[in-house]
């Protein structure tokens, strides 16, 4: 009899593998998801694929038609655009709250992670400057005490986070202009500053889905329609 510790392993394994493919765009919006191809290409079995399919359709990142199968959803710019304002305007009073709560160690920490982003930069590594980038903004949170707003954030953030990407094989990374933008913001909590670091943080979230129309004739077929509006 199977080891259910096993078991789990290699679910989660499928799963993680899956998602981090699809959010990557290693598996393209539209593309049918083959449980015999995918069973292959993870190395795992029928149980695993099928429960990782199972939790990703729940997240929102795969879809399945009746008689037909399961297949990456497209990308909602919608509900990117409401991921994108709603953490807009709940990191704007997470700064705020950083820039009086915010300590030595703190501020130390957050400079370690803008020089992980350096060394990612330094080295081409778009995944891990988003991790870094990603690790800072949740920092922010943790120093805030919103930890649980960050969780919940994360949770409605996949469109936003698949746009994002897609926006950097479209316009480039403009790794110095991101690394500039979160120099000012530390430095702004650093000086105790909270408008500046709500500012920084408004523009920093902003300005990517300005250039929406750009990034949907890069990759037409990947958006979900009527998302432009």
């Amino acid at each position: 009899m199977p080891d259910s510790t096993d078991q789990d392993q290699r679910a989660e394994l499928a799963y993680s593998a899956l998602r981090r493919g699809i959010m990557e765009f290693r598996f393209a919006p539209g593309e049918r998801l083959s449980p015999t191809a995918l069973r292959e290409r993870l190395g795992v079995g029928r149980t695993p694929v099928r429960e990782a399919i199972v939790r990703l359709r729940q997240e929102g990142l795969v879809v399945t038609r009746p008689k037909s199968g399961s297949y990456v959803a497209l990308v909602d710019l919608g509900a990117a655009e409401c991921a994108r304002f709603l953490r807009s305007n709940t990191e704007r009073v997470v700064v705020v709250e950083c820039c009086s709560r915010a300590g030595e160690k703190d501020i130390a920490s957050l400079r370690g992670l803008l020089d992980d982003q350096a060394r990612a930069m330094d080295v081409r590594d778009q995944r891990s400057f988003f991790g870094a980038d990603n690790r800072m903004h949740e920092m922010l949170y943790r120093i805030a005490g919103r930890q649980r707003a960050w969780a919940w954030l994360e949770g409605t953030n996949i469109d936003l986070e698949r746009y994002r990407w897609l926006h950097v094989q479209a316009r480039g990374m403009g790794w110095n202009s991101i690394l500039a933008e979160h120099q000012e913001l530390i430095e702004a909590i650093a000086r105790r500053d909270p408008e500046e670091a709500a500012y920084v943080t408004v523009h920093h979230l902003h300005v990517m889905l300005d250039e929406r129309d750009e990034v949907i004739a890069a990759f037409p077929g990947y958006f979900a329609q009527g998302t432009r509006s």
